[in-house]
């Protein structure tokens, strides 16, 4: 479902949108704290997979933004280290690519 979601998305909305409210969704209003870590799990594997198999539907200010939320958010997060050093290295090789 997420799959079809990710290759669906750009008849309604932009990469870059939709990548602002999947940041603004990881962040849970503290009276939801019950619910956060399924939020933000499923947050975190949206973005993994959409970095995995889409890369190329970012562009550079995009790569900036998820660059920024990885390491401010994920990569000091313990229980989302692993998702943090997934994204890194794709967002790397763009950068490595693709410098400006």
């Amino acid at each position: 479902m997420i799959k079809t979601f990710i290759t669906t998305y750009q008849s309604f909305t932009t990469a870059h949108d939709l990548l602002l409210k999947l940041i603004e969704r990881y962040d849970v209003p503290s009276e939801f704290s019950e619910t956060m870590l399924p939020i933000q799990l499923r947050v975190c594997n949206i973005i993994r997979l959409w970095v995995e198999q889409y890369l190329d539907d970012f562009n550079a200010r995009d790569i900036k933004i998820l660059a920024h939320f990885v390491e401010t958010k994920l990569a000091k997060n313990s229980t989302y280290e692993k998702y943090a050093k997934k994204i890194q290295v794709m967002l790397s090789m763009v950068i490595i690519l693709f410098p400006n």
